[in-house]
């Protein structure tokens, strides 16, 4: 760009100008409030390839993550670009952190849905546990039952000694005994009201159970409205008196029942007898007015007329309770709006509670999967052991992800100073070096040499997969005729998002249109981060094609490698199997149908029988020689060294490796320079290894198993962890025992398995580590055995002069090996630690 001219002088009717200096181009700026003669402020034009780094260095760490308007001051005070203000908006939009931490203005409220009016009392009731209040009553009680019916606002209430599903359902049969069983009962999602008992009980009678919201009490804020005035009521007359409160509970309900309800200008009492009763107030000023009883009616007459002053309260009670919702909805619509998601949305979850303000206030992304009626979502987790859950649209608020969309503006002619006609602003995130995660603990100089590192090889990180030639799949059926199905139904929506996925997948070179006489249906599942993996059904495939044999490493040896590691990085390897290519008659065989034709890959898909034994076979063979500092499972590559110099070393030559075999890296998913990293589903290194706390809680939240498959997943997934659970055999017996073939598929869960069940629970949510092994120093090994199983545990002393385990050791003993005398068992425990 060359200037014919210098640009005109800033003044008052020109207050702007773009000027080069020793071949940089500025924009000079004259200040609304500054003179003529004031130096103006400069600002330097950045060009494309810069922007994003500038928006990182004006946004997240070290510059605190600030808001838009103070990254934009930030930026704007030395730097300028067209469009700026809309490129730190949409990036300070899509940052996960400050979507994460969000704010209290972050939670947008949706129009409020009044609850539907029901005219005959009884017929829909809401149900609610008030407790356990801070000490027992003299009689043992601890908690209070509560209903409220939706039609006259009557409250009913019971003192419970316990919460427990049987004591609740005693507690409501007495209490429908008196007014008679409801048509709906509405009640939270605890599990005294979802367990067996009482799901009997609804059935017995007839009775309709709806669930409230989770973490969404306004969908029962009737009774727990009810619940916050009957609270207050027992606390203070517990100060007042003594902790006799159950004793006085049905004298608190009678002052409740005689109150008029705001929202229907009736008490209770007057809705359900026709008249109010008599209580205290009414006993005295009926003396003080000298007031005597009236005479008696006729039965027939007093019959009618009650009939008719109920009906009368009742329609009244009806339109003063559409007043006050009418009312309500207005009020409360003022700083609300309509908010709405799709299917296949990302939504943040707002957490339920925060144990400090400095916690991140939501959680996500995760996936809507459907929506249930208006403002009601279920959403899918990436974790698949987790059940979908419902969320209120109030509890959720998009996720944005860090996608900028192409600018283009034209520049103004002024002057005679030639200007580039167009420019174009490339901000798409293409897993570039970018944004490799380096460690905060890293020093200056530290980060300057990894960056460095990083950017010298900055043509690996792509979030596009590579293509190796190292290694070519083949799939080898034999004899086998084609096999060919149908393709599976779909919602529309996830139709719309396999059309994506396959426009996506040929836009890489991923597939291409096939003729193929072989043809297998696809399927969505979430993925972990969130995103939708578009998968097909090779299971008759695979069938017929014959098996590879190569082994896949064992999670612990792995750990162990990098248990005793001071820096540790992580790397992904792209769409890993994508990156290797197939053979031509494999790619006939890999065909898939869609409803929008056939297609066919040039990669190797995920699914397919041999597919990583072919991979790991290839990341075995690029990390040849590199035993001593990395390894690998499957796509999930592992470096690790006792020095930051190694560490580089280290890090150079895995790099060099990548780079030779025609892979690339998924950049946002590295992790460089840490003391410890997520890897393998655990927290490893400095000597220490966890488990993984979202698998923990996964764990924790697992419901109880009905069926002998549920019992199989939960012990596949707590047996990940069963070198952190001491005699994990012995306490899942009565687990195992239910999976035995001669068991039925419907489980006898007895208490021995409750027990079980929540002794695994507790072992892990009690946040066990363990050392990472020393092979340079001793071990110590410890053994056990009881009537049905053995035990060990491998330990260490560490430089506290304790001993830490390495790894717990157990196994269920046989039918045959549970009758060996006492002295057998324990010589068999020495022996299959040792072994």
């Amino acid at each position: 760009m060359v200037a014919r001219r210098d640009p005109p002088p800033l003044s008052s009717s020109n207050r702007s100008r773009f000027v080069v200096e020793e071949g940089l181009l500025y924009k000079e700026t004259l200040s609304g409030g500054h003179q003529e003669d004031w130096p103006p402020q400069r600002q330097l034009v950045v060009p494309v390839k810069y922007r994003v780094k500038l928006l990182s260095l004006a946004h997240d760490h070290p510059s605190g993550h600030a808001g838009v308007n103070r990254t934009k001051g930030h930026l704007g005070k030395s730097f300028h670009w067209e469009g700026m203000g809309k490129d730190v908006s949409a990036y300070v939009r899509s940052c996960e952190v400050c979507q994460r931490v969000g704010k209290p203005q972050d939670q947008v409220k949706a129009p409020l849905q009044p609850l539907p009016i029901i005219e005959v009392p009884f017929q829909r009731v809401a149900v609610d546990i008030l407790g356990p209040f801070p000490k027992k009553t003299p009689r043992g009680k601890q908690y209070v039952l509560t209903v409220m019916d939706f039609a006259t606002r009557w409250p009913e209430a019971v003192a419970l000694s316990n919460a427990r599903a049987k004591s609740v359902s005693q507690a409501l049969a007495d209490i429908f005994a008196r007014v008679g069983w409801p048509s709906e009962i509405l009640t939270d999602s605890g599990a005294n009201f979802l367990a067996g008992t009482m799901k009997s009980l609804w059935e017995a009678h007839g009775v309709n159970h709806l669930v409230a919201t989770p973490y969404h009490h306004q969908t029962n804020g009737l009774v727990e409205k009810f619940n916050g005035t009957l609270g207050a009521m027992v606390h203070k007359f517990v100060n007042e008196h003594s902790s006799d409160w159950d004793l006085v509970l049905q004298q608190l309900l009678f002052i409740y029942r005689a109150v008029p309800h705001p929202s229907l200008g009736f008490s209770p009492f007057e809705l359900i007898y026709g008249h109010e009763v008599k209580g205290p107030l009414q006993l005295v000023k009926q003396q003080w007015e000298g007031v005597t009883s009236s005479p008696g009616t006729n039965i027939l007459d007093f019959v009618t007329n009650l009939q008719n002053t109920v009906k009368d309260f009742l329609a009244l009670a009806r339109e003063n309770l559409q007043d006050a919702q009418q009312e309500r909805k207005a009020w409360y619509d003022k700083h609300a709006r309509e908010r709405s998601f799709r299917v296949g949305d990302q939504v943040m979850v707002l957490k339920a509670l925060q144990a400090t303000k400095m916690e991140a206030s939501w959680q996500g992304p995760f996936m809507v999967r459907e929506r249930l009626g208006a403002v009601n979502y279920l959403l899918a987790f990436p974790d698949p052991t987790l059940k979908p859950k419902v969320y209120h649209v109030n509890s959720l608020k998009p996720f944005c992800s860090r996608e900028f969309k192409v600018i283009r503006f034209t520049a103004q002619q002024r002057d005679d100073t030639e200007w580039p006609e167009e420019v174009y602003y490339e901000g798409k995130s293409k897993g570039g070096v970018e944004e490799v995660s380096f460690s905060i603990a890293l020093g200056r100089k530290q980060r300057q040499e990894i960056q460095e590192l990083c950017t010298s090889f900055a043509t690996m990180f792509s979030a596009t997969p590579g293509r190796t030639e190292q290694a070519c799949r083949s799939i080898d059926t034999g004899d086998a005729h084609p096999i060919r199905a149908q393709p599976y139904e779909m919602t529309p929506q996830a139709k719309t998002v396999i059309e994506r996925e396959i426009q996506d997948m040929l836009q890489m070179g991923v597939i291409r249109p096939s003729k193929s006489a072989w043809a297998s249906p696809v399927f969505l599942v979430p993925k972990p981060d969130g995103e939708i993996r578009f998968c097909v059904d090779y299971r008759k495939l695979n069938a017929v094609t014959c098996p590879q044999n190569y082994p896949i490493p064992r999670t612990d040896e792995l750990l162990e490698k990098l248990g005793r590691a001071q820096f540790i990085s992580t790397l992904d390897l792209t769409k890993g199997y994508w990156q290797v290519p197939l053979d031509d008659p494999a790619k006939e065989r890999s065909a898939f149908i869609t409803h929008v034709g056939l297609y066919e890959f040039n990669v190797l898909p995920f699914g397919l029988r041999n597919a990583p034994a072919i991979f790991q076979r290839l990341v075995n063979n690029l990390l040849d020689g590199f035993g001593e500092f990395a390894v690998a499972y499957l796509s999930n590559v592992a470096i690790f060294s006792d020095s930051w110099a190694e560490h580089l070393g280290h890090l150079q030559a895995v790099f060099q490796r990548i780079r030779e075999a025609g892979l690339t890296v998924q950049a946002k998913k590295c992790q460089i320079g840490l003391n410890r990293v997520t890897y393998l589903g655990h927290q490893v290194g400095q000597g220490t290894i966890n488990p993984l706390r979202a698998k923990v809680n996964a764990i924790q939240n697992w419901p109880v198993p009905k069926s002998k498959k549920q019992v199989q997943s939960f012990l596949g997934l707590a047996g990940y962890y069963r070198r952190f659970v001491p005699h994990y055999s012995q306490i899942a017996t009565p687990l195992t025992d239910l999976t035995r073939k001669n068991q039925p598929n419907e489980v006898q869960w007895t208490e021995k398995c409750q027990r079980a069940f929540n002794q695994l629970k507790a072992a892990l949510m009690s946040d066990p580590v363990l050392r990472a092994p020393d092979f340079d120093q001793p071990f110590v090994v410890s053994t056990d055995a009881s009537e049905r199983g053995i035990g060990a545990v491998l330990m260490q002393e560490g430089p506290d002069q304790q001993f830490h385990p390495v790894v717990f050791l157990s196994k269920k003993l046989s039918e045959r090996e549970s009758h060996w005398s006492v002295l057998e068992k324990e010589c068999y425990a020495v022996v299959y630690a040792l072994e």
